[in-house]
């Protein structure tokens, strides 16, 4: 999340997890147009990552980064069921350093400014204003591989019938589904959005869904829970899981 005009306390107050770090690695992810790089953590200024590791991030700017080059990221912590990401940090609003120990970012006020004293603002202004956003890890699913672990994680699980693809984009495919029966929770409609791995369900064939709301309050549309979330029914896997409801 990034708004044009930001100042640098703006995206401060805007990112739960702030550091400083190299790019050791770098690739581009053809499908989401996207950076997908390991950053060696040197600084950190807020948040729950630590000096010295290594971790991946996420960034739509891919001309921006360049491995060898140093980096101080605004980030997100952010999990991916359909690209098994169990967690990666997402980053919108990056500062590089030019040779001569200058800001290059699309933050106006601090663009062209010296590093040191960008570092500064940045953490005068954590000192002063605590965070007091929402710390968590979007779009967190279920790792584990047994089906009890899979439904206790999962918000709501139905029995789906897809009538059409809504979106197909990216590494997921979204249906538009009627609720054929509820299984965990209620839906409160008779037609749902599920967000599916890509190209994964038959339009017309009945699917049991263990899904999540991932953030999505309003109940319109629905994530997979875990990667083993999309049963059809007739598999192996159907009558083990419908047990569990029963």
């Amino acid at each position: 999340m990034h708004v044009h005009g930001w100042r640098i306390e703006e995206s401060v107050d805007a990112f739960a997890c702030i550091f400083e770090g190299t790019c050791v690695e770098k690739n581009i992810d053809p499908q989401l147009n996207t950076a997908d790089m390991t950053f060696l953590v040197e600084n950190v200024y807020r948040g729950s990552v630590e000096p010295g590791s290594n971790v991946n991030v996420v960034g739509n700017d891919i001309d921006f980064y360049h491995e060898g080059s140093r980096y101080i990221l605004f980030t997100r912590r952010l999990a991916s069921v359909y690209s098994g990401k169990e967690l990666y940090y997402f980053t919108s609003t990056p500062i590089g350093e030019s040779d001569d120990d200058l800001c290059i970012c699309g933050l106006e006020d601090v663009n062209g400014e010296p590093i040191e004293s960008v570092v500064s603002r940045i953490e005068s202004h954590i000192a002063d204003h605590p965070y007091a956003g929402i710390d968590e890890v979007f779009g967190a699913y279920c790792t584990s591989d047994d089906y009890s672990d899979i439904i206790a994680f999962s918000e709501r699980a139905a029995v789906v019938r897809p009538t059409l693809i809504y979106s197909n984009e990216g590494d997921r495919t979204c249906y538009t589904c009627t609720v054929v029966s509820e299984l965990k929770g209620s839906f409160g409609r008779d037609s749902i959005l599920v967000v599916s791995f890509k190209e994964s369900m038959k339009i017309g064939s009945d699917y049991i869904v263990l899904l999540t709301l991932g953030g999505n309050k309003d109940g319109s549309s629905y994530l997979m829970s875990s990667q083993k979330s999309l049963i059809e029914i007739g598999s192996p896997d159907a009558e083990t899981v419908l047990e569990y409801f029963n």
